[in-house]
């Protein structure tokens, strides 16, 4: 699959693995602006609702702006810095507490915010305390972004989620191609909308949080795809005014007619095809060469 030519950061080492890989770590936070984003999250969540939390998905747009103001006002003077010129689009804590039992976030691709075929999406996940295989940190699936052009939609049905290609072959990805990423308080991982991730129980007494958020191109306009009824194989291109107003839940419904921040723009043909065994050889392990 070709991948777009979009430049995403300045320093050249970071932009060659990051195309390369699908995803880069890099420092990114002092400790200091690690216990402000500690202390905020304890403010906005005294309680962990959930034994796994993404603010994004609560209903309460007013929150999610307070959320995503909190995050941005510590983390963007420095990954925005990083970047060759993208700007943030939204950002979220997700938590997970401490001893769950229903934490795992299984291999999963992001919402699609760009034209895939043109820009470079790109997330970040930037745990708030140390994280490794114990207390969920993240595992990726290098080279996933660029094995398929997969637009992650939002659902036409309610509780139904989008399918996805790799869906047949989720065990062989988790035995042969899955790298856990074990990271430090402050440290970012950056990683292309398009790039498989996962992450198991947090098995430790501590609640364990993170930051995230979302980059597109300063340039362009916020997007996502609204899945279509069966039978119609087609996706709802819909540019978005302000993210934290729209309610991204993976099993949410956006409604039709469109109002509001949500504008359709028009629509993306698109079937799935379903990925087979042989397809995911060049994402073995053992197959790849990262520096």
């Amino acid at each position: 699959m070709m991948i777009p030519p979009t430049r995403v950061f300045k320093d050249d080492a970071l932009d060659d693995f990051f195309r390369r890989e699908g995803y880069v770590v890099t420092p990114l936070l002092s400790p200091d602006e690690v216990e402000q984003l500690v202390k905020a999250h304890d403010e906005l969540i005294p309680d962990i609702p959930g034994d796994f939390y993404v603010t994004m998905f609560t209903l309460n747009p007013d929150f999610r702006r307070a959320v995503s103001k909190a995050i941005d006002d510590v983390i963007q003077p420095a990954a925005l810095e990083l970047f060759d010129n993208y700007k943030t689009v939204i950002s979220s804590f997700i938590s997970k507490r401490g001893s769950s039992k229903q934490g795992v976030m299984p291999i999963h691709q992001d919402f699609s915010f760009v034209d895939q075929d043109r820009f470079t999406g790109v997330h970040a996940w930037i745990p708030l305390i140390d994280v490794d295989e114990h207390n969920g940190c993240l595992s990726v699936y290098p080279g996933s972004h660029s094995l398929i052009n997969h637009t992650s939609a939002l659902s036409c049905i309610e509780g139904e989620y989008h399918p996805s290609p790799y869906d047949s072959v989720r065990q062989i990805l988790t035995e042969k191609c899955a790298v856990s990423v074990p990271m430090k308080a402050g440290t970012a991982m950056f990683f292309n909308e398009r790039t498989l991730h996962s992450s198991e129980e947090n098995i430790t007494p501590q609640n364990r949080i993170a930051a995230s958020s979302a980059y597109i191109p300063s340039g362009e306009s916020l997007r996502v795809y609204r899945r279509n009824q069966d039978g119609d194989d087609t996706l709802d291109i819909l540019t978005v005014a302000e993210a934290t107003q729209v309610h991204m839940h993976m099993g949410y419904v956006i409604e039709k007619p469109y109002t509001g921040v949500l504008q359709q723009i028009g629509k993306k043909p698109y079937k799935i095809e379903y990925l087979c065994p042989e397809d995911l050889l060049p994402l073995y392990r053992e197959h790849r060469k990262s520096s």
